[in-house]
């Protein structure tokens, strides 16, 4: 069995991709500077421009993000930068960005899945983390703290009450995350996508047998892609 193209690494590095970056790392501080000062706000709802740009631009865009957005914090000395956040950063670009890229992301419950996989993944580096510097215990995060204290009142040991409170929490946070994005992405206006270069169509997973049914594929995209050329020449001529 041969996977069908997924061009994981591409990425088109022009003008507008790289306004693109930069705004993205700007929304990215943004939503980390204003929610951390919400108090009371229950979920983390962090690393969300470097979440869409790996699912518009792929993982090298998403990790892109998360160190400029890194870099403008140190910069401007907005919030604490602690160098795992960074890491735990990059390592959910890189996963969000080759999970789109391999066509697990075009459907709803590809989203939901995917959600799962970043909240686990997540759960446990935070709860390694938080081990190692604060001995597992609750920090400012009003939902995974309620979530804690009631693991261990049922008994369950620390590590394992960190743990549970981490990754219900980021089913949530991952979940509206990465849901905000796909709605995003699909219904974004088509001016939007169009000045972007953004394709509102997430890569579809394909499964090939040969080479003939490769060739086929490959061909089929192309001949797509002609389509679609044509169709916006001609409502550039209409607007025009």
């Amino acid at each position: 069995m041969k996977e069908y193209k997924s061009n994981i690494l591409t990425v088109i590095w022009d003008v507008k991709s790289i306004l693109l970056l930069v705004l993205l790392s700007l929304i990215d501080v943004a939503m980390v500077y204003f929610l951390d000062n919400l108090s009371g706000f229950p979920l983390f709802f962090d690393y969300f421009g470097a979440m869409a740009g790996a699912c518009i631009g792929g993982p090298i865009l998403g990790v892109l993000i998360a160190l400029l957005s890194t870099i403008i914090r140190i910069i401007f000395g907005i919030n604490e930068v602690n160098i795992i956040f960074v890491l735990e950063a990059i390592a959910l670009a890189v996963f969000v960005g080759v999970y789109v890229r391999l066509g697990f992301f075009y459907k709803k419950r590809g989203v939901i899945i995917g959600a799962v996989l970043c909240a686990l993944m997540e759960a446990f580096f935070i709860t390694a983390m938080h081990l190692a510097l604060y001995g597992a215990q609750p920090q400012n995060y009003s939902l995974y703290k309620s979530l804690f204290f009631m693991m261990r009142r049922i008994g369950m040991l620390t590590p394992f009450a960190s743990l549970v409170g981490f990754f219900v929490t980021n089913v949530l946070d991952k979940g509206i995350i990465l849901f905000i994005i796909y709605f995003l992405i699909t219904k974004m206006p088509d001016s939007i996508a169009k000045f972007f270069e953004i394709s509102k169509d997430f890569p579809q997973a394909v499964v090939v047998n040969n080479q003939g049914e490769e060739d086929f594929l490959a061909e089929s995209e192309k001949l797509k892609a002609k389509a679609q050329e044509k169709i916006d020449k001609r409502r550039e001529k209409e607007e025009s």
